[in-house]
């Protein structure tokens, strides 16, 4: 047994020395391999280093066209460089908003001259309307002048006694053209048509007419100097008619003329042209501020001062259909605005404040007629132009200086913008808030007043100088607000633009 169990243990002893032996033997060519694979690998290695430093794509290149530059000038950076990749992208973005710019200002010119071919049409039509009325007027005149002397001459022709008499006799004799049809069925046929303003396709015409005219007056001629009517006449026994009397008016003067669709009473035009109405002068005004906006591509107009939104609307009745945000400090004004604006998708209204030199709180005097509210005690000057305007409480509001909402809302630096400051006092204080960020603003509408209605409310003349000051130039002024006593002007509306 035992002699067994130690041949059993040689057995085992001996199998593996062998097995241990055969891995030994191997072993150099497994190193030898794993030494191959590693040599490859670095090889490899070497290659795809060599590869990649070979390639170009140490550069990234903006191969896209850019709006202002030469097609051919490209934007390159290294490709590691983030700084550059990211001045590469804020350039495209810079490329995009101009395009946008371009483009808008190429509609709004497009538009305007397609608004003049539209005005150019619509006058001459109206035009041609009013020159058809006035030929169908001389067309009806020729017309029932032609009747007046046939029947002339038919009384005369056919039922003057004095004149068959004479005939009778051999003292009166019979014309040429008596015997043949003298008379023309022209003025029947034109009778019994239907009235045509289109004086050009109108038959027969006016020309004919004429004609038709000037030889039955021939005809009248024969009959005013035949010998045997004037001796009846001088015998008073042969009636006078009205065309030898004189008493023939002429049909240019017993017609009226036809009415012009646009004419109005006298008395309409004296009260229109009233020295307290200045409507047509605030139009232009607006009219300019728009035409200013358009001109500089502005992206966003600020109706700082909006009351219950009348600026936007008449922004929007102007033509302009890009981004308003107003600005309002009272509260019932300021939930009629949101209300006013609600269904424009581009109206925005900004929270409840008033915008002023710096971010803080105040106390609004709150005016009878809402609009004339102000942050500033109201003088008697205007309380007595204007009696619906005095103070009736207050209320508190914010207020916030127009550089931190710009900063706050506008991230994109070349965002250009446009100003209207209806403030009643407090202009300066607006311009006060806005220093940083000015040179964005390139077009400004302003109330300014030339006496003083605010306790410490700039004169125009400081307003324009705080305008000079920031770059601006006034391009035009129009009246505002008068003292319906004596006709005084006390405030005018100014546009202002940056200097290019």
């Amino acid at each position: 047994m035992d002699r067994n169990a130690n041949n059993l243990s040689g057995a085992v002893a001996e199998l593996e020395h062998e097995k241990l032996a055969s891995l030994v033997a191997r072993l150099p060519g497994v190193v030898a391999d794993l030494e191959r694979d590693r040599m490859t690998h670095a090889s490899e290695a070497c290659s795809l280093s060599a590869v990649i430093s070979g390639l170009p794509g140490d550069q990234v290149k903006h191969e896209v066209p850019r709006l202002g530059w030469d097609p051919q000038t490209p934007i390159a950076c290294d490709a590691r460089d983030a700084e550059g990749l990211l001045g590469i992208v804020e350039a495209q973005a810079s490329d995009l908003v101009r395009l946008r710019r371009a483009l808008l200002s190429a509609q709004t010119v497009a538009a305007q001259r397609l608004q003049v071919i539209r005005d150019a049409d619509a006058r001459e039509h109206e035009r041609g309307q009013e020159i058809g009325k006035v030929f169908e007027w001389i067309r009806s005149v020729a017309l029932g002048e032609i009747i007046r002397v046939q029947d002339a001459i038919s009384d005369v022709i056919e039922r003057s006694r004095w004149r068959r008499i004479g005939q009778r006799l051999g003292l009166a004799k019979r014309l040429a053209w008596e015997t043949g049809p003298w008379q023309t069925d022209l003025s029947e046929a034109i009778a019994g048509a239907a009235p045509n303003t289109d004086y050009l396709t109108q038959e027969p015409s006016i020309a004919q007419l004429l004609v038709e005219l000037e030889r039955l007056h021939g005809l009248l001629d024969h009959l005013r100097l035949s010998r045997w009517r004037k001796l009846g006449h001088w015998l008073g026994v042969a009636k006078r008619c009205s065309w030898e009397s004189g008493a023939w008016l002429d049909p240019l003067l017993t017609k009226p003329l036809p009415v012009q669709a646009g004419s109005c009473p006298a008395e309409e035009l004296r009260a229109g042209n009233s020295h307290s109405s200045y409507v047509g002068l605030i139009e232009h005004t607006q009219e300019r501020f728009l035409e200013e906006c358009r001109g500089f591509a502005t992206d966003v107009i600020f109706d700082i001062g909006a009351n219950v939104g009348q600026f936007a609307q008449a922004l929007r009745k102007g033509g302009y259909h890009g981004h308003i945000i107003s600005f309002e400090p009272l509260s019932s004004a300021h939930a009629t605005l949101i209300a006013t604006a609600a269904s424009d998708p581009l109206w925005d209204v900004a929270e409840r404040c008033a915008l002023g030199a710096s971010d803080g709180w105040a106390e609004i005097n709150i005016a009878g007629n809402s609009y004339s509210s102000s942050l500033l005690p109201m003088l008697d000057l205007h309380r007595e132009a204007a009696p619906p305007s005095a103070y009736q409480g207050t209320e508190p509001c914010r207020v916030i200086a127009l550089d931190s909402y710009i900063e706050r809302t506008f991230s994109d630096p070349t965002t250009v913008f446009g100003l209207k400051i209806d403030t009643q006092g407090y202009e300066s204080q607006v311009l006060a808030g806005l220093r940083r960020n000015h040179d964005r603003v390139k077009v400004v509408v302003c109330k300014m007043s030339l006496a003083p209605l605010y306790v410490d409310g700039p004169s125009i003349s400081e307003l324009c100088r705080l305008l000079a000051e920031l770059g601006y130039h006034c391009v035009a002024l129009g009246p505002e607000f008068e003292d319906p006593r004596s006709g005084e002007l006390l405030r005018a509306n100014g546009v202002f633009v940056k200097r290019r």
